[in-house]
């Protein structure tokens, strides 16, 4: 067995002949820019780089070897040698790092390689972590490339046209190397071979170099002894013998646990990155299933990382109508469906490609259709639902799927209904799964005309249970409360934080998704080719855009030892997304905490600016925090703004807005119903001089039902409000499954929105209420009720108008 190998030797692991294979259960790259730039300062510097694990099989004189643990670190020895291509990374060597890099680095490093990536086009700082640049350095950096810094994101950056920008004199690493191996002893040869290189790339153009004129033999040759001494340098390996690998991978567990060789892979990788469990799925769909890998992998790179396309896909063939949405498959599991050859079929179908693309290829670009609305929403909100709600981008690609077998009508003309339903899931409910698997059911096998109905049923249901958030009219949402200029005044307070829309106001207050939705028209034309269905450009850090304050927070902290008198009043609104903008990064960097609002005055449609957003140098200023009058604006202005990005987020959902629109739930009623039925009775009571109204629980108090506009509370009562206090009404209750119930509770009781059931009646009026023979009496104060029966649901809406009326009149004469 070979036990060392040489660097070159590894950089040619990639070619067909190599007698080193990469195995299919690998995983991609993964290490971070420090760690492949400190790698390769460690091998110049001939420190070890630890042992690489291999697995060994010797046939017909031949040996052959599978790399087992170590594929990080080869990964970066092959970025080195430029075996990978340069559309994602290059590794440069600086020649001469300038004393700001070394005086401001404080960095180990004894040489100076830098990577630049497809996310950093300009390179890191020179520090042991590889800290990011800053805004300001990446606008400089734009502008030595020649890059249009007004917005780098509607063009194409290639890696071939830029180099780190923090650095002296950059080339290529892979020049060095090969200089190196092939010139080493000579130090004239090894310095003609560079500067051959740096002549021929003028004509070519396959690098872009940095002061290239500065480069000279001398500052080439002091590097000679460092890239001579590669070629020497060894990397020992640990050999497993094949055998030992196929004998441990056979399944001698139990159905979800791991194998013998899946134990082998977590603890031999321990000193690495942590391989995650949806990694090692991949990992075994590779291994059974090679044939998927490449047309995976080239549709991932348009939609989400390639190992959740994967487990959707097998979703998506296991899911029945029966049985309901399949969940994310685990590594037991593939590892028996290997031996399905139904399966395999299935998954094969799907990704099996012709002329007209892979089935899987046309449901991603039908689902992608109905998120995006053919790229007028942001493809982050897309790649979002994919790698956060799985389950819902799962729903849509089984109704693309319907679609492309016929199942529903091919002239769709339901894909708002389909666009909102993905979104509310997303944003609105918590059980994501059991609701998206409960549509899922009811609609499978109904008319697609039926659809829109069902759902709104299905998601009645779900609000019912608690499980999620239900919508309000934009108007509705504009009068939950009015600010007052009191400092002391809160958007929770009053009680306002336990109401039951206290979470949609959460929800649309800081959901920066919602606010990148609202602003999609502004963001599709700033950021047109920004899509961070990639993993390596999904970080923060690596987005084109702020989330700007659009008064500055600095004006509300200013001096923050300082409390001023509506400093806290301020801060309720400081990150409300009424005051937050996703503007340009380079653009927020640039307008930091100054009284500069010139994007918004450009675009103002598209940012959804204040119709006074001219006039904000006059209306406000750094000490807004201690003057009432800026305060109270700053407050109302930004709940203003807030309203306009929920308009627009409705305007979206409506479609699933089960509080509008014909819906029949069963045959003996619903909410649509009790809705119906309570604001008849409540009507013909205030038109014949009663003070009525209809109210609904909502933890232990009862609110006003036309505050909210909301029929979907499991209480509900409706009637007349005596002087003396006392409430003659009836309740109709809601199910869970959407039904009302059978029977409706009537009589007289204690006052709604009252907490404690206190108020005793007094003995006298004991004996006076002790008339109604046919009520039941409650005399103690833990009831609702002072006296109450139950009648049937069938019961004449014109018999409880009377029944209410004579409480009522009853109540308001004789308990005084």
């Amino acid at each position: 067995m070979k036990t060392e190998w040489t660097l070159k030797e590894m950089s040619n692991w990639t070619r067909i002949d190599s007698e080193v294979k990469i195995p299919a259960i690998q995983r991609g790259l993964v290490w971070k820019p420090h760690q492949v730039e400190l790698l390769w300062d460690s091998i110049l510097r001939q420190f070890p780089i630890g042992a690489f694990t291999l697995s060994h099989l010797h046939t017909e004189g031949t040996d052959i070897y599978n790399l087992i643990d170590g594929q990080q670190r080869w990964n970066a020895v092959a970025l080195g040698y430029g075996t990978f291509s340069h559309e994602d990374c290059i590794l440069w060597f600086d020649l001469k790092p300038d004393d700001k890099v070394w005086g401001s680095s404080k960095t180990t490093r004894k040489y100076i390689i830098r990577a630049t990536t497809k996310a950093h086009p300009w390179g890191y700082k020179a520090n042991d972590d590889c800290t990011t640049l800053n805004t300001a350095q990446k606008r400089a950096a734009l502008q030595e490339f020649g890059v249009n810094t007004g917005n780098e994101y509607e063009g194409t950056i290639s890696l071939t046209e830029t180099y780190p920008i923090e650095s002296g004199l950059p080339i290529p690493l892979c020049w060095m190397i090969v200089a190196g191996e092939e010139h080493g002893e000579d130090k004239d040869g090894f310095a003609k071979c560079i500067m051959d290189k740096i002549e021929e790339n003028k004509t070519s153009r396959k690098f872009k170099l940095k002061q290239v004129d500065e480069i000279n033999d001398g500052l080439i040759v002091k590097y000679n002894e460092a890239f001579k001494r590669l070629s020497h340098y060894k990397v020992p390996t640990i050999n497993i013998l094949q055998e030992t690998i196929e004998n441990e991978s056979e399944d001698k567990g139990e159905a979800g646990a791991l194998s013998d060789i899946e134990i082998l892979f977590n603890r031999i990788g321990t000193g690495g990155t942590p391989i995650t469990q949806s990694e090692l799925m991949y990992s075994a769909v590779k291994a059974y299933w090679p044939e998927l890998t490449e047309e995976n992998d080239r549709l991932a790179t348009l939609y989400m990382p390639p190992h959740t396309l994967i487990s959707l896909a097998f979703q998506l063939v296991l899911s029945t109508t029966g049985k309901g949405l399949e969940r994310a498959p685990s590594v037991a599991k593939i590892r028996k469906l290997a031996g399905d050859d139904g399966i395999r079929k299935a998954i094969n179908e799907l990704y099996c490609t012709d002329g007209k693309g892979s089935i899987m290829s046309h449901i991603l670009v039908t689902v992608d259709h109905w998120l995006t609305n053919y790229d007028k929403i942001p493809k982050v909100l897309r790649t979002t639902i994919a790698r956060k709600s799985p389950e819902v981008y799962l729903l849509l690609m089984i109704f693309a799927k319907w679609k492309e077998e016929g199942q529903i009508d091919p002239i769709l003309k339901e894909e708002a209904l389909f666009r909102a339903t993905a979104y509310y899931l997303h944003w609105m409910v918590g059980d994501k799964f059991g609701v998206a698997n409960s549509i899922y059911k009811a609609v499978a096998n109904n008319p697609l005309n039926e659809w829109r109905t069902i759902i709104k049923r299905v998601l009645l249901v779900s609000c019912v249970k608690g499980t999620i958030i239900p919508l309000l009219s934009p108007e509705a949402f504009r009068s939950l409360f009015i600010i007052e200029g009191d400092k002391n005044w809160r958007p929770d307070g009053n009680g306002r934080g336990s109401m039951p829309w206290w979470p949609l106001w959460e929800t649309v207050s800081y959901n920066e998704e919602m606010l990148l939705y609202a602003q999609r028209e502004y963001m599709c034309k700033r950021f047109p080719n920004y899509d961070p269905a990639r993993q390596d450009l999904w970080e923060d850090k690596n987005r084109p855009w702020d989330f700007d304050h659009i008064i500055p927070q600095d004006w509300i902290h200013r001096r923050r030892s300082w409390r001023q008198a509506y400093t806290d009043y301020c801060k309720a609104w400081k990150d409300n997304n009424g005051n937050m903008a996703a503007i340009p990064f380079w653009v927020n960097r640039a307008k930091s905490n100054e009284a500069n609002w010139e994007e918004y005055k450009e675009n103002p449609i598209g940012l959804l600016a204040d119709d006074d957003i001219s006039d904000f140098d006059e209306l406000f200023n750094a000490m807004l925090n201690s003057d009432a009058k800026q305060a109270k604006c700053f407050a109302e202005k930004t709940f203003t703004r807030m309203c306009k990005i929920y308009k627009e987020v409705y305007a979206l959902l409506e479609p699933v807005d089960f509080r509008v629109g014909e819906i029949t739930f069963i045959e003996k009623g619903g909410i649509k119903n009790r809705n119906e039925r309570m604001t008849a009775i409540r009507d013909i009571l205030v038109k014949e001089g009663f003070t009525a109204g209809i109210y609904y629980l909502y933890d232990n108090i009862e609110y006003p039902q036309n505050d909210i506009d909301d029929w979907t509370r499991e209480w509900m009562s409706c009637g007349c409000i005596t002087e003396n206090n006392y409430y003659a009404a009836f309740t109709m209750v809601l199910y869970q499954d959407g039904s009302i119930g059978d029977q409706i509770e009537i009589g007289l009781r204690r006052l709604p929105q009252n907490a404690e059931r206190s108020g005793k009646v007094a003995e006298g009026q004991l004996q006076k209420l002790r008339r109604y023979e046919t009520y039941e009496l409650y005399e103690d104060n833990n009831s609702w009720w002072h006296i109450c029966k139950e009648i049937s649901i069938n019961t004449d809406n014109d018999i409880i108008i009377n029944e209410l009326k004579e409480l009522a009149k009853f109540a308001s004469k004789e308990l005084q």
